[in-house]
């Protein structure tokens, strides 16, 4: 093997053209959009639910992942044990996910148990009751987390971010409390249920060996609930700007490293800007070869790890630059993280680094697409968005076609210092 492998790189091989299995639609009776890979040589189904039930359509905090959470917690025919006696016994999995926009739901059930197990899904989902005992213990279980939770530099900084970016009022501003677990009461729960879950579109999705019979039986079940409420709400305040501030610095005593959050609201999703901007984050900090890495971890050593990324949520998205550095070295890694900000902004990046961003990002793009289970995972990300199948070639596209004039132009555009939230915790 010749001595100098280390220092050749490899031959670069572009993707153009992506190949990925039919994502096909299969409507219910009621009207419920089910979509579904059919992929024979899986022998466990994966079935996904994805409810508009996220903390966006509460009016009190905690109450949407509270309800979430309590899904499996008793039914009217099934407590809480039996639910989890039913289910183990047959070697289905389950979790539920509770976000800002939406509550994802997800099973993984034997097929040859698939029939037998949907109605006791069903159930659990839709016949919830909210056990006092069971809610109780949940209350304590969140209040010792977020009491924990509340002592790490690294959660607070988050906390504090988002509430200065969105606003303390805004839903995906809100600042989490001790007292707000104490005061959920059952009634907040069924409540919500009602309102988010009972006789509310939502979707479905299905990932395994799928035939027509297991179709029927999984229609025959959710496919006879009427459907009479139309998920809508308006904006509780400007989504699209948050007032600039000073950045804010909290002291945390026993502590020897720092937190630090920066960033700003961006664009939606659907915005032209949207993944070229997205691109260029990756350039800035996305990944272990990134301008933040190679700059804050390898030359300077102030800390193990450095990113960049954007949150694309329904109605916003935003930027985010996190790091925990130590205290004594906390303003000097602020000071090159804007100077490495003003590089992107004054300076065009080189071919040979835009090549390799490329093949990093088209290459990451093509292993989050690998199998059955990862596309459905990338193809539910779409939908919330209105998004097809042809979407995930639109990615690949604006991967190999982007330019470096277009990044500079998009980095004077959105990466500019005053614009910055900061926040250090610690």
């Amino acid at each position: 093997m010749e001595s100098n492998f280390r220092t050749i790189a490899p031959e670069k091989h572009p993707v153009f053209e992506l190949t990925t299995p039919n994502i096909e639609l299969f409507v219910l009776q009621n009207g419920i959009k089910c979509w579904y890979i059919n992929s024979p040589e899986m022998e466990l189904v994966r079935l996904d639910f994805k409810f508009k039930a996220g903390s966006w359509f509460q009016n009190k905090s905690f109450v949407a992942s509270f309800t979430g959470k309590m899904l499996y917690e008793g039914t009217t025919n099934y407590s809480s044990q039996e639910i989890a006696e039913k289910l183990d016994s047959k070697g289905v999995y389950f979790g539920v996910t509770p976000e800002l926009d939406n509550v994802s739901i997800v099973f993984y059930i034997p097929q040859i148990f698939f029939e037998e197990i949907i109605p006791i899904i069903h159930e659990m989902i839709f016949d919830a009751i909210f056990p006092q005992e069971e809610l109780d213990i949940l209350k304590k279980k969140e209040t010792m987390s977020l009491s924990v939770n509340l002592k790490k530099s690294s959660v607070l900084s988050r906390y504090h971010f988002r509430s200065l970016l969105f606003g303390k009022n805004h839903p995906y501003g809100l600042f989490p409390q001790i007292n707000q677990i104490e005061n959920i009461t059952r009634n907040d729960l069924k409540i919500f249920h009602n309102e988010n879950y009972l006789n509310c579109n939502y979707s479905a999705y299905i990932t395994g060996n799928v035939d027509n019979k297991l179709l029927n039986d999984f229609d025959y079940v959710f496919g006879k609930d009427e459907i009479t409420k139309e998920k809508t709400k308006k904006i509780r305040c400007d989504i699209l700007t948050a007032n600039q501030s000073e950045p804010l610095n909290i002291e945390m005593e026993d502590t020897v490293q720092s937190s630090v959050r920066m960033g700003k609201v961006l664009m939606a999703r659907n915005h032209p800007d949207y993944y070229d901007s997205a691109i260029l984050t990756n350039v800035f900090g996305g990944y272990f070869g990134s301008r933040l890495m190679a700059n804050i971890r390898e030359e300077k050593g102030y800390t193990y790890g450095i990113g960049a990324s954007i949150v694309s949520l329904l109605h916003s998205s935003y930027l985010t630059i996190q790091t925990d550095v130590g205290k004594n070295v906390c303003q000097l890694a602020i000071s090159e993280i804007y100077k490495e900000m003003e590089k992107l902004c004054q300076e065009k990046i080189s071919e040979q680094e835009l090549d390799r961003v490329k093949q990093y990002l088209s290459g990451s793009l093509l292993r989050s697409i690998d199998g059955a289970v990862n596309i459905m995972d990338k193809f539910i990300d779409f939908d919330d968005f209105g998004y097809g199948t042809e979407h995930f070639q639109y990615q690949m596209d604006s991967i190999i076609n982007v330019s470096a004039d277009r990044l500079l132009i998009l980095a004077q555009k959105y990466y500019q210092k005053h614009d910055l939230i900061e926040v250090v915790v610690g």
